[in-house]
């Protein structure tokens, strides 16, 4: 098949790229390409030569090759990489890579390299950057941070994963393939790259549960928190559940829109064995609940699991109502409003029981119909609208202006009309929008109203309703169909649902830098996942403002919530925490979420501003892996929240990038000790953080869309489930096109400048000038390259002024043109040729 939609969806996947794909079988038309896409060309050299010809220097030739393809030596190419399809067989090749040996740099974590790597980025010349004997070295976060310094492109690096490996023979054919990284590790040559994460398989699980998509719109099955054997709190009973009833909220009276909920009724066995019928708040649509004992009643012998399932909701709210609030007496005249809904036909069903001249509504034929099929004693002449308010007509006539003594109404956007009451009558709201949190009074002089609400508070109220209702056999299943409610049967075969996280609530959690606006937002969510214990790490422990009002929330949730100062970055420190952390219980999750990035060109760092960035990130992760080993015997999760300028890289960073690097080779090294160990490179990250409000002013970071942290938390669900040492969470802007506004430009450059009106300066004087410096020059680099696709150098962006800015755009500052020569497209260009 055709290869050109995959090269095409994996080059949009990466961030730097902005591809264009041509499809010619004549090469001798294209020149200075990044990739070209052959068919067999190891049997063909005229083909083989051409497409060298058309590369540009750092560009590679892929040949599909048959399934029986033999790895050989082809002229003028180097072979880089050989892939097996199954079918066919993936070959890159690569131009041979004739330069001298350039000049080799040992670099460790020590720093002596330092001036001398800067003294080469600064002359823009080849050197090869080598780590070796020091499996956690942080040459890869430093490689990829210094090759987007101007002169730094040159650089390129060996890593020596392998202990006690020193160069042999064999490096001389790998540096021939003319990478940028060249990674040695078990004995192979290979690079780091980036693959589109998968969600890994379903799982069978004794608690899967039902879950629906953030919009609403989709469903699937994920694992649950519970297992049969964990203890019970008192009062509640684990139930497993044979049947459970999802219910659809409706907009108006009777249309099915979106699931309200995941279930709120259920039926199944208790742990003795028992038949069973109850209520939860919600997740009833699970294989396993933890069920209120005073919501669960004994199901009749007379019932089956799907019957049992669809009664005990509706028919407590409706005793509640009429029996509890309303307290109907025998021959009393009675309003219930929807009575093809469920909980009106439970309230029909208990206004038979005390002999009630019962009026209704219905706003279709087929609710009508269904009414009068279930309950064939109540006349035509007592069925009303409720929507068009014809009900009120209907009673007023059929009462002779009297009115009805009750009415009970289960949805509160109905009108009611309080008309229709005798003086002394009595109007309750029941509406499942009320359930569990209460329900709205509407005052009418001289009458009596009551609602559903305070659930916490009815329990031991609606348990004995309930109970009594059965004993005397007022409680009738609801039989119809109901288009707003679904009975699912869940004990038939074993539910295999997605892997998800979840906390343990006897066991404690450590969150360095738990303090912070991403650090508040990973508690909230670990406390929602049922964690209950938490060691928030800060280096001033001072709990001001929003941080005191969470911290107040989750205590008020039960959860116990520590400060702790001790200084991590030393031993004994992160020692202390460990060892206190651990008395309220057995460490379960350790998250590193510290960090401090200082932004200076390559060429302006200084050794402390390395060191500080290490002690915070690497110096800390290094000391919570060397003591958890020891003291955290029941560790679950080693997590470092690490950055996409780690594996991406990105101007003026490079301290920052290096720390990252070395926290993931120790997470990478604990996987490989068979301990829990996980690295998470985030891009940019909007609502908290050092980014926000970058994007309004067009500062997209590293070539992408600040990442929500609702969207963030999303992920990192996934990614404490599944295997792989490292993953990275990003938002690519070029997949978001459409979704944000045009960037104005020269408000862009203007705010990167720290200049507040254009009004105050000489539009004609050159951003060198106007205090450019060195971080300011690549930003406003990037911006031109991004909306304008304009290339211009280091030196040409000095002397750039905002009067040819302005010349090159509109008034409101959108780009309209490409004014990049065709020289500088190859740049930023990726061209393929299939």
């Amino acid at each position: 098949g055709n290869l050109a939609p995959a090269f095409e969806r994996a080059l949009d996947d990466h961030l730097f790229v902005t591809s264009s794909i041509s499809q010619s079988g004549n090469l001798a038309s294209h020149s200075r390409c990044g990739i070209v896409v052959l068919d067999e060309a190891s049997t063909n050299p005229v083909i083989l030569r051409d497409a060298l010809d058309a590369l540009r220097n750092d560009g590679v030739v892929v040949t599909r090759e048959k399934a029986s393809f033999r790895t050989r030596s082809l002229p003028g190419v180097a072979i880089v990489s050989v892939i097996k399809t199954g079918s066919d067989t993936l070959v890159l090749l690569k131009k041979h890579d004739h330069r001298p040996t350039p000049k080799v740099i040992g670099v460790n974590n020590k720093l002596e390299w330092l001036t001398e790597v800067q003294e080469v980025v600064k002359n823009g010349e080849e050197a090869l950057l080598l780590a070796q004997n020091e499996p956690l070295s942080g040459i890869l976060g430093l490689i990829n941070c210094l090759r987007r310094e101007p002169g730094g492109a040159q650089l390129r690096c060996v890593f020596i994963m392998d202990q006690g490996t020193q160069l042999r023979s064999g490096f001389d054919d790998q540096l021939q393939l003319g990478l940028s990284i060249n990674v040695l590790k078990n004995g192979v040559w290979g690079t780091y790259r980036h693959l589109l994460f998968e969600q890994g398989g379903t799982v069978v699980r004794q608690h899967i549960l039902g879950e629906l998509s953030k919009d609403r719109t989709s469903f699937q099955w994920v694992e649950g928190p519970l297992t049969a054997q964990d203890p019970v709190e008192p009062g509640t009973v684990a139930v497993q559940v044979h049947c459970a009833a999802v219910n659809f909220t409706p907009r108006g009276s009777s249309t099915r829109d979106r699931l309200s909920d995941l279930g709120n009724e259920f039926s199944g066995r208790d742990p003795k064995g028992r038949r069973v019928m109850g209520i939860v708040p919600n997740g009833a649509l699970s294989t396993l609940v933890s069920a209120d004992s005073l919501l669960l009643w004994e199901l009749p012998d007379a019932w089956s699991f799907e019957e049992g399932a669809s009664v005990p909701l509706a028919y407590a709210m409706a005793l509640y109502g009429v029996v509890h609030l309303a307290k109907a007496s025998r021959g009393e005249r009675i309003l219930i409003h929807s009575g093809a809904s469920q909980i009106g036909h439970a309230a029909i069903h208990l206004a038979r029981h005390y002999k009630c001249d019962i009026f209704t509504t219905a706003d279709s034929k087929r609710e009508r119909q269904l009414i009068k099929a279930t309950f064939p004693e109540i006349p035509d002449s007592h069925i009303g609208g409720s929507r068009d308010g014809s009900f009120e007509t209907v009673v007023l006539r059929h009462t002779l202006g009297r009115g009805v003594d009750i009415i009970i109404d289960a949805f509160p956007d109905h009108n009611t009309s309080p008309r229709c009451l005798t003086r002394k009558g009595r109007l309750i709201k029941l509406g499942k929008r009320d359930f569990p949190d209460g329900g709205g009074l509407f005052p009418c002089q001289g009458q009596t109203f009551g609602a559903f609400s305070n659930f916490n508070g009815m329990k031991a109220v609606l348990h004995t309703l309930v109970s009594n209702a059965l004993v005397k056999g007022m409680i009738k299943p609801y039989s119809p169909p109901d288009e707003n409610q679904a009975v699912i049967k869940m004990g038939e075969k074993p539910i295999a649902g997605f892997p998800r996280f979840w906390c343990d609530s006897q066991m404690t959690y450590v969150i360095v830098g738990g303090l912070g606006g991403f650090g508040l937002e990973l508690v909230d969510w670990l406390a929602l996942k049922g964690g209950r214990k938490f060691v928030l790490v800060s280096r001033t422990g001072a709990v001001k403002g929003y941080a005191a009002f969470r911290i107040k929330l989750w205590r008020s949730y039960g959860a116990v919530v520590r400060v702790a100062t001790d200084k991590a970055t030393c031993r004994e420190g992160c020692e202390s925490l460990l060892r206190n952390a651990a008395t309220l219980g057995p460490i379960a999750g350790i998250f590193n979420l510290a960090s401090i990035v200082t932004d200076h060109c390559f060429e302006d760092q200084t050794e402390g501003r390395f060191l500080t960035a290490f002690s915070v990130k690497a110096r800390i992760t290094h000391n919570l892996d060397v003591l958890s080993r020891e003291l955290c015997p029941s560790l679950r999760h080693f997590v470092v929240f690490s950055s996409l300028v780690c594996g991406r890289g990105n101007i003026g960073q490079a301290p920052y990038g290096m720390a990252n690097s070395i926290a993931e080779r120790i997470c990478e090294a604990r996987k490989r000790d068979g301990l829990p160990g996980l690295a998470i490179q985030w891009g940019p990250i909007g609502e908290v953080g050092t980014e926000v409000g970058k994007q309004d002013r067009g500062e997209q970071v590293l070539g992408a869309l600040q990442q929500g942290v609702t969207s963030c938390l999303s992920c990192l669900d996934q990614f404490l489930v599944q295997s792989a040492p490292i993953v990275s969470s990003t938002i690519i802007s070029t997949k978001c096109k459409g979704m944000v506004e045009p960037v104005n430009i020269v408000t862009a450059i203007r705010d990167i400048l720290g200049i507040t009106s254009l009004k105050t300066i000489n539009e004609h004087a050159n951003m060198a000038e106007l205090g450019m410096d060195s971080i300011s020059l690549v930003q406003v680099k990037q911006v031109l390259e991004r909306e304008m696709e304009l290339y211009l150098t280091a030196q040409e962006v000095r002397e750039f002024t905002f009067a040819q800015l302005k010349s090159l755009v509109p008034e409101n500052g959108t780009p309209i043109q490409n004014l990049c020569s065709e020289d500088t497209t190859t740049r930023k260009e990726r061209r393929v040729t299939v």
